[in-house]
């Protein structure tokens, strides 16, 4: 599926945090991989160009400075109490809707701990790939910030 000898298996969450149709995603892959304008990822040639406006690039990297040192860090507290909060719920839910050849993907949510650990991680890795790079994640083959 995709996955790299060693890593988790972060298609559990089905639409979001990973998981694109039939591929698994890692948190180290570009939003788009060029400019490319036509096709199914045609709005790439219109990020791209926004993403060359030096008035956007400013306020990009302020608006990401401002989440990865405020926001971001509530947001793991939250996650955290959240998931505690549902913990009880979603190993029922898990039991009552066992993982079965249709969902195998996505799993069960009686893997409540796992799961979650999982989502956790995959988002941290993202926000640190993010952070890092200097194309903060968008375009793998052009430069724009």
């Amino acid at each position: 599926m995709g996955e790299k000898p060693g890593e988790p298996s972060y298609h559990i969450f089905d639409w979001c945090f990973s998981f694109d149709e039939s591929n698994v995603v890692s948190p180290r892959q570009y939003l788009f991989f060029n400019r490319y304008e036509g096709g199914q990822y045609g709005g790439a040639g219109f990020f791209h160009a926004l993403c060359l406006n030096k008035k956007f690039q400013q306020r990009f990297n302020e608006r990401w400075d401002e989440f990865y040192t405020t926001v971001y860090p509530q947001w793991l507290e939250y996650f955290d109490e959240y998931a505690a909060k549902i913990e009880v719920t979603a190993y029922q839910n898990g039991q009552r809707w066992t993982a079965d050849e249709n969902s195998k993907q996505a799993g069960s949510s009686a893997d409540f701990h796992k799961n979650a650990a999982e989502m956790r991680q995959w988002i941290i890795d993202r926000v640190e790939f993010i952070n890092s790079d200097p194309q903060r994640g968008l375009f793998e083959n052009e430069e724009v910030f």
